[in-house]
């Protein structure tokens, strides 16, 4: 919850170190590596954001066309970033 609230106010950076504490105890949660994500790609870490994108997305790999936000996102993410040519 710290870790969440931490992105809410705009602080990423601090949120992902909580989020990646979180992840220690409780690996591979849905919202856990979805918050890191977010909170990675804000903090403009992007391989670290892909990271746990890509976890998320294997993790439900199942509900691969889920509708839900959170895949839907991660998703997005990692398609634009194979779209893009990396310097």
């Amino acid at each position: 919850m710290l870790a969440d609230m931490l992105l809410e106010l705009g602080r990423p950076r601090e949120a992902l170190i909580e989020y990646e504490k979180s992840l220690k105890t409780d690996p591979n949660r849905l919202n856990g590596l979805y918050g890191a994500g977010r909170a990675a790609e804000l903090a403009l870490q992007p391989e670290k954001a892909a990271g746990f994108y890509a976890q998320l997305l294997k993790n439900c790999e199942n509900q691969a066309s889920s509708p839900r936000p959170e895949i839907v996102h991660a998703r997005a993410f990692l398609a634009d970033r194979n779209a893009s040519p990396r310097n």
